[in-house]
């Protein structure tokens, strides 16, 4: 068995390439469906394409998942408000055709996330120290924490689960939802406790700055939900009948099968955590962000990102050295080729 993902993108080709790697170790992602947003200025494709033996990836243009109505309506460009509204309904029509899709091939758990948010085993996770001592283990994957499962959180009869239950364990075998971490934009230094992962040995020309998992440290308090903001889901798509889009938003993708309170999960509750980066200013403003005109994304509000210091965690940057140790310097090199740099990968114009 193997996961699946979701994946709405408009030109971040910068962070796909780091990503793609990520996942492809740590959950492990084989099967992807990406739709190309119709306003995107590159395509990533070019990136796509280096994972063609590895990853069953298919591509999307919004006439594959959203109606005649909304393809054929003008877009208007300088009104904010629009281009925002367009934006969540294609995440309304996308997800569940994606789910469905999904189901219809055979697949089973699947990420709902953007590329800005890296899937993570938990170290904060309350009963870490009665799981088995693989867990959190370098090399685990997510899927192999579901399926270890020793207290039946995810199983559709959880009866036998220990007490007390995790708020995630009345979804069984359906939706697990995750809380999100926030990781701000200051840097680590050689004074941190942390900052091994600015010292991780990368072939060259490769820079831990490059990477978003390896440069930014800096986290948000564990339960300021204000900057961690709501959580996000996998869904084990085998198990869900009908998909629609009444019942799907960004958080919860079956909200008849994600429940409202999960919306609440605290990050000690859950053995997954999805850690969120902002990047560097140059990441942060290249992609003209359907949120633009809604005034969410703009220099004070990059500079405010900032000031997140809660703690430091540097739990995720493992994931180098196994994806080097299982499938060598060289493929390595030639997967991140272009990581963080928004110029990268001698990218295709869209048409």
């Amino acid at each position: 068995p193997t996961f699946s993902a979701c994946l709405l993108v408009m030109d971040d080709n910068h962070f796909l390439i780091e990503w793609l790697a990520y996942h492809y170790m740590i959950l492990p992602l084989r099967y992807l469906i990406v739709a190309i947003d119709p306003r995107s200025r590159t395509s990533p494709h070019p990136v796509l394409e280096r994972w063609k033996d590895r990853i069953t990836v298919v591509t999307w243009n919004d006439t594959d998942f959203m109606p005649d109505e909304w393809n054929n309506r003008p877009v208007h460009e300088n009104d904010g408000k629009d281009k925002f509204i367009r934006h969540r309904e294609r995440q309304r029509h996308f997800y569940p055709a994606c789910m469905e899709a999904l189901r219809d091939a055979g697949r089973s758990w699947t990420s709902i996330i953007d590329s800005d948010e890296y899937l993570h085993i938990n170290t904060n996770y309350q009963r870490v120290s009665e799981l088995p001592p693989t867990f959190a283990r370098r090399s685990m994957t997510v899927l192999d924490v579901i399926q270890q499962d020793p207290y039946g959180l995810y199983r559709s009869d959880a009866s036998h689960a220990a007490e007390p239950r995790d708020i995630n364990s009345e979804i069984n075998t359906k939706c697990i939802m995750m809380p999100r971490l926030r990781f701000g934009n200051h840097e680590t230094n050689g004074t941190d406790a942390l900052s091994q992962c600015n010292d991780v040995d990368l072939p060259l020309p490769l820079h831990p700055k490059q990477f978003q998992t390896l440069r930014w440290n800096y986290r948000a308090d564990l339960h300021n939900r204000k900057q961690n903001r709501n959580p996000k889901s996998i869904i084990n798509v085998r198990s869900i009948a009908n998909f629609s889009r009444q019942d799907t938003d960004a958080h919860r993708p079956v909200r008849s099968e994600c429940p409202q309170r999960g919306l609440y999960v605290q990050n000690k509750d859950s053995p997954f955590v999805v850690h969120h980066y902002v990047g560097t200013w140059q990441q942060y403003s290249f992609r003209k962000d359907a949120r633009d005109g809604m005034k969410q994304r703009n220099p004070q509000r990059f500079a405010e990102y900032g000031t997140i210091r809660d703690g430091v965690d540097g739990t995720i940057c493992g994931w180098v050295s196994d994806f080097v140790d299982a499938y060598g310097v060289d493929q390595f090199g030639r997967l991140l080729a272009g990581v963080g740099d928004v110029g990268c990968c001698d990218v295709e114009a869209m048409a």
